[in-house]
């Protein structure tokens, strides 16, 4: 008990012996026993992250041997002692399953003891916990519903974000919350306000006339917003886009733009919220050259050196205009940018930004140089992206989007940052194996980045043939590499032939046949119970081959074009149709796979 006390009062003081501290833990959680359970709260809450000290290995076994204290005599905490230990695991990320569950199992019963601050505190950790028991989060919010009296501000926001976090809907709570929130809109502070906001685009069920209220009272002190409250705002106009009309969208975007290019805002611009600010504009195909060129030059690590040229197009530099920056802007440290990006931003990040400023078409010597820098960083990490986000590399590097030669530095940067992508060189020595090129052509960079990017599309193969919106971007890159936009050979000449064949049959796959893979996909499991009753129930050859595979009788007499659209491969599969019985095996010759002509089945007969 001495030592509890002696820990709390130390702490609460702020007292910095880091040598005493870590004593007086170890003790603590040697001898956890021994304390009463009622000092449990008070000792859990003295472990406080605002003393300036990151937590010391010590005090997280301190925190651990609590929580398992506590999930051991929990019926002999109270309500609000149980949401003061559940807030210090919340903090520190400390997941215990049990512990979690005891936690939840005593809400049931004791959530009415609990005043408005300490739910906000209880519903804000489970959701920073991810602790989805929607049992005690119902009765969380019927409690706060019965005291909206009581609320604070701060608390409204913590219990709001908690449910954002857990993806947990109560339309009773979101109902009562909105005529007191659209009372008390004017005396909210802006970042409340836009958090509010937030929260609430977030749900998609709440009453249209309640969010345009709150809307117009955050673009109407748009000069006062934080960065942080500007994109919360954005990101909630990209996700109401549809409930505004177009003009009064426009005004709103037309404010906060407005904001951000006012001298100082650049300078508090963090890039995470610079990239989710670009790419919500972005998603409303809301075009602001001085608000875009504040982002941009924040994401190229300038800081407040805010670059305000912009080109009219990319074919601007298509006539040997240098890339480089106006004498007035100095020139662009791009060892500099380029370990800004790796340090602050991750792939998703970098391919958020490229894709932004292809929706938005944005063209400066600024915005061409950051593109190749983000080009050269994801080319590594290809093999780790999803087939959208190498597709939206790809098409960055276009000829439309990075017309004429580039610079002799430029491209050997981009030569070895493909040079050092894995498996590269496999693929490319497979394809000259293979005469997929033509004899003596030499790749251009533009050649081998596109075939670099198809040969990772590869491992998305099954995702690719069932998901139509990322198999448009697909057919696009395919178009514009025929057509000639892309500055390149034709696929046919360019690829080898197994790869080729791979993105061949992809870009012809139609939106019905797309939609049947995507069917199919969900629904496998029903398909092979169905196809192993068929098989059972069918004697014959022919119907016994198709249907051991679909579960359909009829799969193999089916024409082609009723199996398989109008395939000419499948017309010929169905002419040489053929089945040879023997002894332990039956040989079919052509027929269908679940919808899928083959040439060859071996089917082991039954005993």
């Amino acid at each position: 008990a001495d030592a509890c006390s002696l820990y709390c009062i130390i702490n609460q003081l702020g007292h910095r012996d880091p040598a005493l501290g870590s004593a007086l833990s170890r003790h603590l959680a040697n001898h956890i026993d021994n304390l009463e359970t009622s000092s449990l709260p008070s000792l859990a809450r003295a472990i406080n992250p605002s003393l300036g000290r990151a937590l010391s290995a010590e005090d997280f076994i301190l925190l651990h041997a609590l929580c398992r204290r506590a999930t051991a005599s929990m019926d002999e905490l109270d309500g609000p002692g149980v949401v003061v230990m559940l807030q210090a695991a919340g903090r520190y990320d400390l997941f215990d399953e049990e512990f979690l569950a005891a936690v939840s199992d005593h809400l049931m019963s004791s959530h009415g003891s609990l005043r408005a601050q300490q739910l906000g505190d209880a519903m804000y950790a489970f959701g920073h916990l991810q602790v989805r028991d929607s049992g005690s989060l119902d009765k969380l919010c019927d409690t706060l519903r019965s005291r909206l009296r009581e609320i604070g501000e701060a608390d409204l926001v913590r219990f709001m974000r908690g449910m954002v976090k857990l993806r947990h809907t109560n339309e009773e709570l979101l109902t009562a919350l909105a005529p007191v929130i659209d009372k008390m809109k004017s005396s909210l502070s802006s970042v409340s306000l836009t958090n509010l906001i937030n929260c609430f685009a977030s749900f998609n069920s709440t009453n249209g006339h309640f969010l345009k209220s709150l809307l117009h009272a955050a673009s109407s002190r748009a000069s006062r917003l934080t960065p942080m409250s500007v994109q919360h705002v954005l990101t909630a106009l990209c996700r109401q886009h549809g409930l505004l009309e177009s003009e009064e969208l426009h005004l709103h975007l037309q404010r906060i733009c407005q904001h951000m290019a006012e001298p100082g805002v650049a300078a508090q611009l963090t890039p995470i919220q610079a990239v989710a600010s670009f790419s919500a504009l972005s998603k409303l195909h809301y075009k602001d050259l001085a608000a875009a060129g504040v982002l941009t030059s924040v994401l190229a690590g300038r800081g407040s050196a805010v670059v305000w040229t912009w080109a009219p197009s990319a074919f601007f530099f298509a006539h040997g205009r240098p890339w480089s920056l106006p004498a007035e802007y100095g020139v662009l440290n791009e060892a500099r940018c380029l370990q800004f990006l790796q340090r602050e931003l991750d792939s998703s990040h970098c391919v958020d930004i490229l894709q932004s400023l292809h929706r938005l078409d944005l063209t400066s010597a600024l915005t061409l140089r950051l593109a190749l820098l983000l080009c050269g960083r994801l080319l590594p990490h290809l093999h780790e992206l999803r087939a959208r986000d190498v597709l939206v590399v790809a098409r960055s590097m276009s000829a439309w989007r990075l017309p004429g030669r580039l610079a002799p530095e430029l491209e050997a940067s981009l030569t070895g940052a493909l040079a050092a992508a894995p498996l590269a060189h496999g693929a490319e020595d497979d394809a000259e194996e293979e005469g997929g090129r033509a004899s003596g052509a030499e790749q251009s960079w533009r050649e081998r980045l596109v075939e670099y990017c198809f040969e990772n599309l590869r491992r998305h193969e099954h995702w690719l043939e069932s998901s139509w919106n990322t198999l448009l971007p697909l057919k696009l890159l395919c178009m514009e590499v025929d057509c000639g936009t892309y500055d390149s050979r034709r696929l046919v000449d360019l690829l080898s032939p197994d790869l080729f064949a791979f993105v061949d049959r992809l870009r012809h796959i139609t939106r019905e046949e797309c939609e049947a893979h995507r069917l199919r996909r969900e629904g496998g499991d029903e398909d092979e119970a169905a196809s192993a009753g068929g098989f059972d129930n069918e004697g014959s050859a022919e119907d016994g081959a198709a249907a051991s595979m679909t579960g359909d009788k009829g799969a193999v007499e089916r024409s082609p074009q009723a199996a398989s659209g109008s395939e000419p491969v499948a017309a010929g599969l169905q002419q040489s149709f053929a089945v040879e019985e023997l002894p332990w095996y039956r040989i079919v010759v052509g027929g269908f796979v679940q919808d899928f002509p083959v040439d060859f089945l071996i089917q082991p007969k039954r005993p």
